[in-house]
């Protein structure tokens, strides 16, 4: 992609200091032709350092692996990138209706501006419009290789645009519970905490139900790891606590947004995160936020600070903002 750019950056830039359209100049006139070719010059040279600058950055990130929330309001949309050029996005925002397209205005801009045109793997962690209704755009507009979804055959056909997206483009989602084996991308392991078996049908869950059913990820690089529980409340946490399961996580994704009926104490304690990222578009409870304080993590809101983009070497981790409140 950055070459496509070089490429039309010198040919419009060609076009200038050839003087098209065809025109005959003399005196005075010369001398513009002459400055205007000297900006094109200067313009492409620019781009093209731009483009360079790019595909460096690019090369040095390849050795790191990056998480981003993005800035979705109260809802949930993180991109991950592997140190392998791979691209996984968890979730894509949206809302309960039609208004505002997530994925078009918001989702979408932020990964062309990426220059990322392709995902490897959607994972829609369950089939609540807060995190799904943003993802049929993507699958319009990006090449997507995979879709994981919550391991629920009942809760395969969701009665959400998404369905009927993957049902145009042909994509048989693959469905993921605990038992799941553990999955690697460029070295990295992530593994499928929840949910833990299969329910019966979509009739008998409510939408807390579906919350408790989403799907936890635990992604691990070397010494770092990045805990993504999606909507999760207190008895999920509580049974993955007892279960023994490999929380411990240097960066949290705050379950539920925050939700007062999740991130509960022996659920942290069991974390033990020194950073944790609240998607919310909402206030935050202060009894929740006291209890993130009391792990002695570092707090970031996506309300507050923007899209928050966590990058690790594999050691330690470098947090950056959007916003700096």
């Amino acid at each position: 992609m950055p070459e496509i750019g070089a490429y039309f950056t010198v040919l419009i830039a060609s076009a200038l200091i050839l003087g098209l359209p065809g025109r005959t100049v003399a005196g005075g006139s010369a001398l513009r032709t002459r400055r205007r070719s000297a900006c094109a010059l200067g313009l492409a040279v620019l781009f093209l350092a731009g483009d360079a600058l790019w595909v460096h950055l690019g090369l040095q990130n390849r050795d790191r692996l990056s998480v981003t929330f993005l800035d979705v309001g109260h809802a949930s949309c993180t991109l991950v990138e592997f140190p392998g050029g791979r691209r996984m996005l968890i979730d894509g925002g949206g809302f309960p209706n039609d208004r505002f397209d997530v994925g078009r205005y918001v989702v979408a801009p932020f990964l062309w501006n990426r220059r990322i045109g392709k995902i490897d793997t959607i994972v829609a962690t369950h089939p609540h419009p807060d995190h799904v209704n943003g993802l049929p755009y993507i699958l319009d507009n990006f090449g997507v290789e995979d879709v994981w979804t919550s391991g629920d055959e009942a809760l395969v056909d969701w009665g959400v645009p998404l369905t009927e997206k993957m049902k145009a483009k042909g994509i048989t989602p693959r469905l993921i519970t605990s038992k799941s084996p553990p999955v690697e991308y460029d070295g990295v392991q992530i593994r499928i905490l929840n949910p833990g078996s299969r329910s019966p049908s979509r009739a008998d869950l409510d939408d807390r139900e579906i919350n408790e059913r989403s799907v936890v990820l635990h992604i691990r690089w070397k010494d770092a790891s990045i805990l993504l529980p999606s909507d999760i409340g207190a008895p999920t946490e509580s049974l993955l606590v007892r279960q023994r399961a490999p929380l411990a996580s240097g960066v949290l994704l705050a379950p539920h947004h925050g939700s007062a009926y999740s991130a509960s104490t022996p659920f942290l304690q069991a974390v033990r995160p020194s950073t944790i990222v609240i998607s919310t578009g909402r206030p935050v409870r202060e009894e929740v936020l006291e209890r993130f304080r009391q792990t002695g993590a570092a707090v970031y809101r996506t309300d507050v600070h923007g899209a928050v983009r966590i990058t690790t070497d594999g050691s330690r981790y470098v947090v950056s903002a959007f916003k700096n409140p």
